[in-house]
């Protein structure tokens, strides 16, 4: 119900009202990630209402609020006995909030709609260490931290095989798609396995130019869950990597 009425009060310009039923539902059901996805969904609305009229000054603010249901969520998980994460909706519609806020000057930005995937390593709600985005394949073969929002990548364990994962991705059947990585150090590698799953049953490689690992790719017809998976075999630090839709 209270989602129905916060679209009420949205649709007749009563986006304080809107906005604080929606924090009140996070303080009646905290440890549920579909109030989460609501919550951030709400502020997501209004800052596109106030993108599409030009009001940068408003839309930042939406997305500041938005960014710190991160901060937020991680102290409400001090009181969870099994401590969540945020699901792949509202990962995505949070990345999408960082890309604008890191980007927000920048001449060509690109559509903020686009943005399927953007490394935010800090985002680590359940305070276990570990970056919310990514997992590994194995806990004794990479040791991943954020490092300054990068993601620094240390390989204990020598696997051929092993990789790191990325969370569920939420992408369209039949589109495009490019996908950029950057390492924060000089590497002699020219280029970069890596597999999206769902849509590749075998691993392409991220060519690299002008300092930038990249690779573009259509989906299927069909597609089920995708993850990027990136197989690195050395200790290396990803200064950034964005994976965004092609139109």
């Amino acid at each position: 119900l209270i989602p129905f009425i916060v679209k009420y009060y949205f649709s007749t310009g009563k986006i304080k009202e809107g906005l604080g039923l929606s924090d009140k539902m996070i303080e009646l059901r905290p440890f549920r990630t579909e109030e989460w996805e609501q919550l951030t969904g709400a502020y997501n609305s209004v800052f596109q209402y106030y993108l599409q009229n030009n009001s940068k000054e408003q839309s930042l603010e939406m997305v500041n609020r938005g960014l710190d249901t991160i901060p937020w969520a991680a102290r409400v998980n001090e009181n969870n006995l099994d401590p969540f994460i945020f699901n792949a909706v509202t990962s995505q519609t949070l990345e999408r909030f960082a890309y604008y806020k890191d980007n927000v000057s920048a001449e060509n930005i690109t559509d903020i709609n686009n943005i399927v995937f953007y490394n935010q390593p800090s985002m680590d709600v359940d305070k276990n260490g570990k970056p919310d985005q990514w997992n590994t394949t194995s806990s004794d073969t990479y040791i991943l931290k954020n490092e300054n929002n990068m993601l620094k990548v240390d390989k204990v364990a020598s696997d051929k095989n092993s990789y790191i994962q990325s969370r569920s991705l939420l992408l369209k059947t039949d589109s495009k798609y490019r996908i950029d990585l950057e390492l924060y150090n000089e590497s002699e590698l020219n280029e970069i396995q890596y597999l999206l799953t769902g849509v590749s049953k075998k691993a392409d490689t991220l060519k690299l130019l002008n300092g930038v690992y990249s690779a573009a790719v259509t989906t299927p017809e069909k597609l089920d869950t995708a993850n990027l998976r990136i197989y690195i075999d050395n200790n290396c630090t990803i200064k950034a990597l964005r994976i965004t839709e092609i139109k």
